[in-house]
């Protein structure tokens, strides 16, 4: 199937002739994705900046041009006011990565004689200053200075530890979450030779920032300060669910300290506000449990989890943002982890695989620290699995059987609602990626051979035009739904959201957020497979693809679930300039202060993907478009710098307003 950089390719209009003569040359349609997306100018107008000696498009010539790139009707993508244009390049003037150095003055033009002046410069600037140069290329100075961690860059040895010791193995720094930030103090750098100390993003900076914050539990020597103190003398369960300036309760707090067993429980038993309550990670208290609690008899941790389960049994399932639950906590200190086997979750559901395809409590997948894999080869570590469909042109067969077996998964949910195919990927991860119609998998061999002729082999396996009600599985019942679309007038797209809503809408709330949450084994979401998988190209007039996103978040889906990367959903959309997505994501309240493990925000990756689109003139400006979004009508507040304290810290504040 052809990747997401691939199908944009093929709506690149640099090398056909749209309006001839001449040509838009690659150079050319970015210029006109820019003013398009930037400026309030008219059509006529962006036309009348482009035109030289040679190059005199006609205004249908420019619409197609538009249209091509950016899909049908994309004026939503302008601004609405002068206010929005100048808030969009100043934001854009603002990017290191984006601004290029002026050679020579530049001219003003033309057919702004009669506008201001600072219109016309904002104008020559966005023609001239904003180019891409032939030797572009996606280097990133933002993270090229990083290195992988030593301290993590093999599994921890185990064949000299005792059976039942427990052992604590960091994560690196890129990965830290507020639950990490109660214990930053104890990490020492010199224990992490890869990780720039004093860059400002290292354990120790870490430890800094966060007991700077009003309001944080620790001082700068990581000691208790007299907030903190105070809820010691009186555990109610007013003190106990107070938070600091990332969402950490006292419990989370007392919960990551040694020698705090007891007091911990104590406060367990009379706060039972704070005992479900989450940090912005999505971390209970049990997420950040001391090693103390895992050593010796493992008597005091037991009972606790005893008391836990007959009164907040949902606190075993809870997931953090990488899909963590506290199974996958105990099981990275355990070496022994069966005296946890009485608390585990019902044998009917499936194992919780995380975003680094790490399932607790199962002897087949040890535990390894997370580790940031190379910004130039993102998530193809050796360490990580990584299954890819082979392209058209190789094998047909090999391509028909790889989608074939999408398929089958997708049918088997409706008898079997969890299974996973050998990749981790449930029937949602299947149904982002197969491809349903036979028309279109004509039209991806057709357009990866030589011949102009498709090949008339047929896919063997399709998906019925409606699922089969003639064995009713018990989450999946027979009654139709008004938000399912007739099968005689369906476009590419509905397909996929007819059976997305035959095997959400009749499935427990439950089993909705199960299958909406699952990992695959490449560490994505279904929501990451559908926005990675699905271009805006593919939508319809029905606007099916944001009717599919929706279903998706409406059905339990989480914005905030971070791949291996460490990315958020909005982040995946950025990236690959999924306008649709990205526009909803917005507007359902995404976190817009999100980093990935490179530490790069939403603006930062999409002005590195701006670098690398190079020829591909309909990625570029989609990734514009996108940029667009983020700097446009709404004022986001998306700050370009900050470490990953100041991203949490602002996403609490959000939480808060």
């Amino acid at each position: 199937m052809d990747s997401p950089t691939s199908a944009a390719a093929k709506d690149s209009p640099g090398g056909s002739r749209i309006g001839r003569p001449p040509q838009w040359t690659v150079s050319r349609s970015r210029k006109l994705a820019r003013l398009y997306v930037y400026t309030t100018l008219s059509i006529e107008k962006i036309i009348k900046a482009l035109e030289d000696d040679i190059f005199r498009p006609r205004k249908n010539s420019a619409q197609k041009t538009v249209h091509k790139m950016l899909d049908n009707d994309p004026r939503y993508l302008r601004p609405e006011s002068r206010a929005e244009m100048d808030q969009r390049i100043a934001s854009l003037r603002d990017s290191p990565l984006r601004l290029r150095k002026r050679r020579k003055k530049p001219s003003r033009p033309k057919f702004v004689s009669d506008c201001s002046t600072d219109f016309a410069r904002q104008i020559s600037s966005l023609l001239r200053d904003f180019t891409i140069s032939s030797t572009s290329d996606l280097d990133d100075s933002l993270s090229n200075s990083r290195r992988p961690s030593a301290a993590t860059s093999e599994p921890p040895e185990q064949a000299d530890q005792p059976a039942e010791t427990a052992f604590e193995a960091f994560p690196e720094p890129a990965y830290a979450v507020p639950g990490d930030f109660l214990t930053a103090h104890t990490r020492n750098c010199a224990d992490f030779p890869g990780q720039d100390h004093g860059s400002g993003k290292c354990w120790c900076s870490i430890a800094e920032a966060t007991s700077a914050v009003e309001n944080s539990w620790l001082l700068p020597t990581g000691e208790l300060n007299p907030r903190a103190r105070l809820i010691l003398s009186d555990p109610s369960d007013h003190n106990t669910s107070l938070r600091d300036p990332f969402g950490n309760t006292a419990l989370h707090l007392f919960a990551s300290r040694e020698c705090y067993r007891d007091e911990l429980f104590a406060m367990v038993l009379t706060g039972p506000t704070a005992r479900t309550m989450t940090n912005t990670a999505s971390q209970t208290f049990l997420h950040v449990l001391h090693l103390d609690w895992f050593t010796d008899d493992l008597s005091h941790l037991n009972q606790l989890l005893a008391f836990l389960r007959d009164t907040s049994p949902s606190l075993f399932h809870a997931a953090d943002i990488y899909g963590r639950t506290f199974f996958h906590h105990a099981a990275s200190l355990l070496r022994d982890p069966s005296p946890l086997t009485p608390f585990l979750p019902p044998s009917t559901l499936p194992p919780q695989r995380d975003a680094f395809n790490f399932t607790p409590l199962s002897p087949s997948t040890p535990y390894i620290p997370p580790r940031r894999p190379s910004s130039r080869a993102s998530s193809s570590s050796s360490s990580y699995p990584r299954i890819t469909p082979p392209p058209p042109s190789t094998s047909e067969s090999a391509f028909l059987a790889y989608h074939a077996r999408l398929i089958q998964t997708i049918q088997s949910a409706y008898t079997t609602p969890l299974i996973q195919d050998s990749a981790g990927r449930n029937a949602l991860h299947c149904l982002a990626e197969a491809i349903l119609h036979q028309q279109a998998m004509d039209m991806h061999r057709s357009s990866a051979t030589s011949t102009s002729r498709p090949s008339k082999r047929k896919l063997d396996l399709l998906l019925p035009s409606r699922p089969s009600t003639s064995s009713t599985p018990p989450l999946v019942t027979s009654s139709s739904n008004a938000e399912t679309p007739s099968t005689e007038t369906e476009t590419p797209l509905q397909p996929r959201l007819r059976h997305l809503l035959a095997i959400l809408q009749p499935a427990s709330p439950s089993y909705r957020v199960l299958l909406t949450n699952q990992y695959s084994c490449l560490g994505e979401t279904p929501l990451h497979a559908f926005i990675t998988h699905i271009p805006d190209s593919a939508d319809d007039k029905a606007k099916t693809l944001l009717t599919l996103l929706a279903a998706l978040l409406r059905y339990g889906a989480r914005m905030e679930a971070r791949n291996r990367d460490g990315e958020t959903a909005l982040l995946v959309a950025a990236k690959l300039g999924r306008k649709v997505a990205l526009g909803m994501l917005l507007e359902q309240g995404a976190n817009v202060h999100v980093r990935d493990v490179h530490g790069r925000g939403v603006l930062e990756v999409v002005d590195v993907a701006c670098r690398g689109a190079k020829g591909d003139v309909a990625l570029y400006a989609r990734l514009e478009a996108c940029r667009g979004l983020l700097t446009g009508r709404r004022d986001w507040m998306i700050k370009r710098r900050g470490g990953v304290v100041e991203e949490w810290r602002r996403r609490r504040e959000e939480e808060e307003e």
